[in-house]
């Protein structure tokens, strides 16, 4: 198996951020020990983190031209999700995807997440939406990985307590 890894947004293209975190930093962090991790494991994993992109359309333009550039059996994205306010509670991780190929796996991965971090399962999301260029134009099975809301105390609070656990579920999972 051989994993592209990228992580979600860019270096000049702001994902969510709030007080409680930002999603490019926190991206790129988990896609780097998740990387690291499964090399580990013995995986063939590569990882991509956008640092030129200026604007959100050349952004996932470049995330979706790197990873069909390579040779690769899976396609991953790491994303925190939000929505409006910060919110006391805890809202949870999700894994989007658009083929029954990657279904069980975002089932799985999702799962995985959840418990090494304490964080509600919202589970795997066949995501229809057609602005989800890097599900739609991935040319090999893709999974978008929703971390947690970065807007929830509580998400975020857990993902920081249970970080070295919520990287290796992510990793075990892929490389199984």
């Amino acid at each position: 198996m051989i994993i592209a890894i990228s992580s979600g947004h860019g270096l000049h293209v702001s994902g969510a951020h709030t007080a409680l975190a930002n999603e490019v930093i926190e991206a790129r962090r988990v896609t780097q020990d998740v990387v690291r991790r499964l090399r580990e494991l013995g995986v063939w994993a590569f990882e991509f983190h956008d640092d030129s992109s200026r604007n959100q359309n050349d952004n996932l333009n470049a995330i979706v031209r790197w990873h069909n550039e390579r040779i690769r059996t899976l396609d991953v994205s790491i994303h925190f999700n939000a929505i409006d306010g910060i919110r006391p509670g805890g809202i949870g991780v999700e894994v989007l995807h658009r083929t029954p190929e990657a279904a069980d796996l975002a089932r799985r991965v999702s799962a995985a997440i959840a418990s090494a971090g304490q964080l509600i399962n919202r589970g795997a999301v066949n995501d229809g939406r057609a602005n989800v260029r890097f599900l739609n134009q991935a040319q090999r099975p893709a999974i978008l990985i929703e971390v947690g809301f970065i807007n929830s105390e509580t998400d975020m609070r857990n993902y920081r307590r249970n970080y070295d656990e919520i990287v290796n579920a992510i990793a075990r999972t892929l490389a199984n």
